[in-house]
């Protein structure tokens, strides 16, 4: 009895594979979720239209998998997987320019660190 009710409290969770395209409400609620649940990564710590365009360029890679998780209509947690982490290292160096003049505009200073870092293969703090 126990077990069927846990089921029906699942009932109302649908996970879904993004293939090439997104809608525009999700990728929003997808940013969002970057931005409040992951608020520390250097992927939260950019503008929403860099945070878009790197999602829609994972979405027309082979080399990902894009998952969400709804609750009735609403997006309420993402899945990112990748075939290699070299693959997610290719994609943030394709649009290093962008993020440079976004994090000097914005005066992001730790986390511009932090990318150096990465690419340096140094394990950054904070």
């Amino acid at each position: 009895m126990q077990n069927l009710l846990m089921y029906k409290s699942f009932s109302f969770f649908k996970i879904f594979k993004i293939k090439n395209k997104i809608n525009v409400k999700d990728l929003n609620s997808i940013v969002s979720l970057i931005k409040i649940e992951n608020k520390y990564s250097i992927l939260a710590r950019l503008n929403n239209k860099i945070v878009k365009n790197y999602i829609h360029s994972v979405l027309s890679s082979k080399n990902f998998f894009l998952y969400i998780l709804k609750k009735k209509r609403e997006v309420i947690g993402y899945a990112l997987l990748v075939k290699h982490q070299k693959y997610l290292s290719e994609i943030m160096e394709s649009k290093k320019f962008l993020i440079l003049i976004d994090l000097l505009s914005n005066l992001r200073f730790i986390t511009l660190l932090n990318l150096l870092a990465l690419k340096k293969n140094i394990n950054p703090k904070g």
